[in-house]
């Protein structure tokens, strides 16, 4: 699953900045800049179309998006 969203973080990253960037589970997306609100709302819709989950605006937080590996558990506590 970690992999998947790995590969789903660095293709959102790439078409909406143009930044070829391949996350670890521990890269601060968020903090470090990579991931801005424009890409994170691009991430969301393809997580939703990828795993099949529903995510809100509440969902969207620095705790949640700010590494691979958080993005991962929220997809999976969503049933992804």
């Amino acid at each position: 699953m970690q992999t998947r969203v790995s590969t789903l973080v660095t293709r959102v990253l790439l078409e909406s900045t143009g930044q070829e960037l391949n996350p670890g589970p521990q890269d601060l997306l968020i903090t470090s800049g990579f991931l801005d609100s424009m890409s994170m709302v691009n991430l969301v819709i393809a997580l939703q179309g990828e795993f099949g989950v529903m995510l809100d605006m509440g969902d969207m937080s620095v705790e949640n998006f700010d590494t691979v590996e958080s993005i991962t558990k929220l997809v999976e506590s969503r049933g992804g």
